[in-house]
């Protein structure tokens, strides 16, 4: 048998025309017996650092490179198929510089050859010829496509042509036999020129795929690349089942009349050595524009630093300090400390936000004195060595939030400061989920939509991958077996699962490299960024610099919010030196007044601080840690609530562990604290402590048990009992699954506490901030001005005459609504219009012509006019929106004349007369209402239209909700609402009252004579997506209308932590007074502020007159934020009425009165949702 060496190889990496996993590649072929194998992917090296590591870790000569596509004429003009297409050729790295001018090809075709495909051109090529071996490619190669067309002397000297190019020694031409006859053709037309040229051929397989029968899965893939149907004859497809990896013995059949091709593919391996330096750092050299020494300016920085933040120095201080910079130097890692420095007090000295720091940084003294972090390690007891480990050598990773708006100038800042050529972004890869693959593969495989749905919810969102998936849930299995096509559709997508699908940019990532990153890595580029060919993990283990530039919103609304109360107040607000003591902050906390407080907005989050009743920092740190799966599961927040509470003893096992223990209640919350333990008590340097916590958190078994003796016999060295060593180290590992990095809670608290601090006070500039901040959000949103309306805080609509660019502060209890937030206005048209109207006399405009013909003067289109007037911007001039939007054409086109005139310089007759623009047209004459202009006059058919056009340009209802009249009785119609309901689980069987929105119904794909409709169940909280099948549409006949207000019934699937309804009934609202209510009537009141005695006289009254079975109960809230429930005697139960609670509101003050409906145990469906298809 001759020898064979693959060499046209591709992967996952040629994005969906490759359906070779790397691992199972190399995995082939060592169990083939080869000695080396190639990886050639079209047009990119992105599966280049992959390869090589799976190649050197089984012992296997790794070949790198890539079949590379060539533009006829030039790489810059764009593709065109007629003139100027391309071809292909099989470039291979043969030596040092070979891979350094294939990285070079590869990234210049990404970053100046992108047109349709990656090209480069012969001219290109010939720059970049050196230390490359070239085979001649496939029937697509520029040798072939000549032959293909009879221009057999014109393909000699195309072979000629790249030989000389490349050197004869190393130029192959490449044949393939995949029982295609033009191939074939080609084959014999090769062997007969390579005598005349005097070159060797190679046999090559193209190969795809690993096995002969994953042919289907690259088929698929091809599908979904090509947005074809598997099962249309007519789309793009290969031509042969055999491009699989063929062993050698098969391909020494396949060529066996030809044995020379063979024996040349270990001429070409032979010539192969390719060595990548991976592991060196390549960190940038921060060189002080001072004339100092990088390590002289590290030493005075820290040193200011220190005395800055710890004015009488202690021991403590002076040893950890002196213990980190030594770390540090030792490492080699100071100019990387200054790089992150210089950053930071770019973005300072820019009045750019930065966030306190994050993650592990922060247990750092060094971060600390150089402003990197706002938080004291030592004040904390937050470690070093969780950051950085002398033990082990690792890049630091330092990741750094900025205001969300001003990233950009980081990244623009980064470049200059560092060379442009250093400095990309780095690219992502987009893989099939288990959800994705289900849906991508019912697509072409033509499965209905609305089962694909089915099953893709029915797939846990924890789901390790498909396979499991299927094991577990016996829904997904039932649905698997039920016919031969969905057997198909289920094999299809546990074979494409975790394929790479398409390219993508890091949100975060920025790569900084000490030369022009294009002489050490490929580059690629992505929607118009510059990034790695490689994505994050292989970027770094190569040893590039990686930093996080994370734009984190949270950062944007406070610094919005501390600008609002500079412009409304003239107090200058220093977030970063307020009183972490403050008591109306940790009121808040208690309160759980939390909505828009980052971190602490979901429901459970609000639960556990109401239970817990936060009253240090600490509390704010440990909070954060507790609020996660593992330590909620394991019901750590409860016995630590009680602990803190005196509800349940605090114990140690053992003394040492009291200090180490006593802030979270002898509760083990940290894995500082486990690192503290391992150090105390095992005797365990903190590196070592370090490693320990690593292999606990990742369950690596030999390196615990190692760890283990070492532990038990450093207890054992302190007199600690066997027995409790034994059991400590249990309760360690036990623990070290939940356990949180301290580090990146004590300062992600920071940027917690600061949100709650403006909330608590300053409400109106916080809520202002918030609502410029997520106003594309509209579920977010309307959650925000409920809030506000909570605390009697108002949102008006936007005016032309009062709105800014952004939401504003109009006083302490009322906001005004930006213009920009408009669908169709944008932040131009609003910077223009508020810019015209401030030079007016009296800053404002006179008439909405007046309006018009300044707009219309700086450009502003019919679009924006439209939806100004839709939002209400023009209500000031009290017109109704509906009759300014039925003549708002004819009035733009008689503005924009005026405005063309205006310019002239010409005026109008009125102008000359001091008329004006209001009188210039009869449109314009009705500036001031009149009974007819008044929207009181609206049908009601015009006020729903009027409503409908606000929701379409704002996203909410803002004037009024249809559901205004239910706002405090909606809790007794259902107990659950868009905030809650992903409380209730998969399969629970709910009911949640709101109205119809977004309503789509369409025929199914399958049977067009069914139906199936998609929409949101909207209340005054949010929405919840939905669904609703043939029969239940059928069934509800009229009721499922767009704006039906109703409650609805049935069933919520949660799929990517979005909860959804599958809809089983609709049974619409009557008017408020006629409804049901359910629950217990809960009236509040402020405990300073009690009612008095003829309001309590007149709340009896009303009690008694409405006697019935629903429990009454009252809550008296206190100033820190406790409160106090009073639960009234069986004697005052009511009749729950919309009339009641209204008659309470108006008595004991608005929003006093409200029935919550109690919830009881939830029923769920087990029967598989595919087989109750309505």
């Amino acid at each position: 048998m001759e020898p064979f060496v693959h060499l046209h190889v591709h992967t996952e990496y040629s994005l969906l025309d490759g359906a070779n996993k790397i691992e199972n590649l190399t995995d082939a072929a060592v169990k083939d017996g080869h000695d080396s194998i190639a990886i050639t992917d079209h047009g990119n090296l992105y599966g280049a650092m992959e390869f090589y590591k799976s190649c050197r870790a089984k012992d296997l000569k790794p070949i790198l490179g890539c079949e590379i596509y060539i533009a006829e004429k030039s790489m810059y003009d764009k593709h065109n198929r007629t003139t100027n297409p391309y071809s292909h050729l099989t470039l291979l790295a043969r030596n040092a510089k070979g891979w350094e001018n294939l990285m070079k090809l590869s990234s210049d075709s990404h970053t100046k050859g992108m047109s349709v495909r990656p090209r480069v051109d012969m001219d290109l090529l010939a720059q970049h010829a050196e230390g490359l071996t070239v085979l001649s490619g496939c029937m697509s190669g520029p040798v072939n496509k000549l032959l293909r067309r009879e221009q057999e002397a014109e393909a000699r000297q195309m072979a000629g042509t790249l030989a000389d190019m490349f050197g004869r020694e190393h130029f192959f031409l490449e044949i393939m036999r995949n029982g295609m006859k033009e191939q074939d053709d080609l084959t014999t037309a090769m062997m007969r020129m390579k005598d005349q040229v005097s070159l060797p051929v190679v046999a090559t397989n193209d190969v795809h795929y690993s096995r002969h029968e994953d042919c289907n899965l690259q088929d698929a893939l091809l599908c979904l690349g090509t947005g074809g149907k598997y099962a249309d004859p007519n789309r793009w497809s290969f031509d042969t089942d055999t491009l699989f990896f063929r062993t050698r013995e098969e391909m020494n059949r396949v060529f066996q009349d030809l044995p020379e091709a063979l024996r040349n593919t270990i001429d070409v391996a032979d010539q192969i050595n390719v060595e990548l330096e991976i592991g060196r750092l390549r960190l940038p050299a921060f060189t002080p524009e001072d004339g100092r020494t990088s390590e002289a300016m590290f030493r005075d920085l820290c040193e200011q630093g220190v005395r800055r933040l710890y004015p009488e120095e202690t021991a403590e201080v002076r040893e950890r300090l002196e213990y980190e910079i030594r770390v540090i130097t030792e490492m080699g890692f100071i100019s990387y400390f200054l790089i992150v420095w210089d950053l930071i007090k770019f973005a300072r000295d820019n009045s750019i936000p930065v966030g306190p720091g994050r993650g592990s940084a922060a247990g750092s003294i060094v971060a600390y004195a150089l402003g990197i972090t706002k938080v004291d390690p030592l004040k904390y007891d937050l470690i070093f060595e969780r950051f950085l480990n002398p033990g082990r050598m690792s890049m630091p990773d330092i990741d750094i939030d900025f205001c969300k708006d001003r990233r950009e100038e980081m990244i623009i800042y980064t470049r200059e400061k560092y060379g442009d050529e250093n400095v990309c972004q780095i690219i992502t890869f987009g893989r099939l989920k288990a959800k994705n693959a289900i849906r991508d593969m019912g697509r072409i495989l033509e499965i209905p939509l609305p089962q694909v749905d089915k099953v893709a919810k029915l797939i846990p969102d924890d789901a390790k991958n498909l396979k499991q998936a299927i094991e577990t849930v016996a829904e997904l299995q039932e649905f698997r077996d039920s016919c031969d096509e969905y057997s198909q559709w289920f094999e299809f997508a546990t074979n494409v699962e975790g394929f790479a699908r398409n390219t993508g940019i890091h949100a975060a990532g920025v790569i900084i490299a000490d030369e022009p990153l294009r002489n050490i890595v490929p580059l690629s580029r992505v929607s118009d960024n510059i990034t790695t060919q490689w994505d994050m993990n292989y970027a770094e283990e190569f040893g590039l610099l990686k930093m996080d530039f994370l734009g984190l919103r949270t950062l944007s609304i406070l610094h919005e919010a501390t600008q609002q109360v500079k412009l409304n107040q003239g107090i200058e607000v220093d977030l970063d030196t307020i009183c972490l003591e403050d008591e109306k902050t940790y009121e808040l906390f208690c309160n759980a007044d939390t909505e828009g407080v980052f971190q602490l907005e979901s429901s459970g989050m609000k639960a556990l601080l109401s239970n817990l009743k936060p009253s240090v920092y600490e509390d704010i740190i440990a909070v954060l840690a507790l609020y996660r799966p593992g330590p909620l599961g394991s019901g750590l927040h409860e016995i630590f609530t009680k602990r803190k509470h005196g509800l349940e003893e605090v114990t140690f096992n053992h003394p040492i562990l009291e200090p180490i223990l006593k802030e979270t209640y002898g509760v083990l919350i940290y894995q500082e604290q486990i690192m503290r333990v391992a150090q105390q008590m095992g005797g365990f340097s903190l590196g070592d402590a370090d490693n320990l916590r690593k292999a606990m958190g990742k369950k690596i078994l030999s390196l615990m048990n190692k760890f283990k003796d070492k532990f038990i016999d450093g207890a054992t060295a302190k007199n600690v009992d066997l027995a409790v060593s034994t059991e400590i180290w249990e309760m360690m590992v036990k623990f070290a699954e939940y356990g949180f990095n301290k580090s990146h809670s004590a300062a992600y608290a920071m940027v917690t506490f600061q949100a709650a601090y403006m909330k608590a006070h300053y409400p109106a500039e916080f809520y202002t901030a918030s609502y410029t901040y997520e106003a594309s959000d509209k579920d977010k949103l309307r959650v925000l001005i409920e809030d506000a309306r909570r605390h009697q805080i108002t949102l008006l609509p936007p005016c032309v005459n009062e709105s800014t660019r952004r939401f504003q502060v109009v006083d302490e209890k009322t906001i005004r609504f930006g213009l920009e937030a408009i669908k169709g206005v944008g932040g131009g048209a609003a910077d223009a219009l508020v810019e015209i109207r401030e030079g007016l006399e009296g800053a404002a405009f006179e008439s909405a012509q007046k309006v018009l013909i300044e707009g219309a003067a700086v450009h502003v289109n019919k679009g924006a006019f439209e939806s100004m007037v839709k939002a209400g911007c023009f209500d000031i001039f009290e017109k109704s929106r509906i009759k300014l939007l039925r003549n708002l054409e004819n009035d733009l086109k008689i503005a924009s004349s005026a405005a063309k005139d205006k310019q002239k310089g010409q005026g109008s007759l009125f102008d000359m007369f001091g008329a004006g623009e209001a009188a210039a047209t009869p449109a314009a004459s009705t500036a001031t209402s009149s009974p007819t202009d008044s929207s009181a006059e609206l049908s009601d058919a015009e006020q729903k239209e009027q409503l409908a056009h606000e929701k379409e340009v704002l996203g909410i209802f803002l004037s009024s909700h249809p559901l205004d009249p239910y706002r405090h009785v909606a809790s007794g119609i259902a107990p659950f609402d868009s905030r809650t309901v992903k409380e209730v689980g998969d399969n629970a069987l709910i009911e949640l009252f709101g109205l119809t929105s977004q309503l789509n119904i369409r025929p199914t794909a399958k049977d067009p004579s069914k139906k199936f409709g998609k929409l949101e169940i909207e209340d005054l909280y949010g929405s919840t997506p939905a669904v609703i099948f043939n029969r239940t549409i059928e069934e509800c006949g009229d009721a499922l209308q767009e704006d039906t207000i109703a409650l609805f019934k049935g069933k919520i699937q949660i799929s990517n932590d979005i909860p959804e309804m599958i809809i089983n009934s609709i049974e619409p609202a009557g008017a408020p007074e006629s409804l049901a209510l359910k629950g217990v009537l809960e009236i509040s009141f402020a405990a300073n502020q009690q009612p008095s005695t003829d309001k309590m006289a007149l709340m009896k009254k009303l009690l008694q007159d409405n006697t019935g079975e629903s429990k009454v109960r009252f809550i008296a809230f206190e100033e820190n934020g406790d409160h106090h429930v009073v639960r009234a005697g069986t004697q005052w139960n009511v009749t729950l009425s919309s009339e009641l609670i209204d008659a309470l509101n108006t008595l004991m003050g608005a929003n006093s009165t409200r029935v919550l409906m109690q919830r009881g145990p939830i029923e769920r469906e087990t029967q598989p949702a595919w087989k109750t298809a309505r």
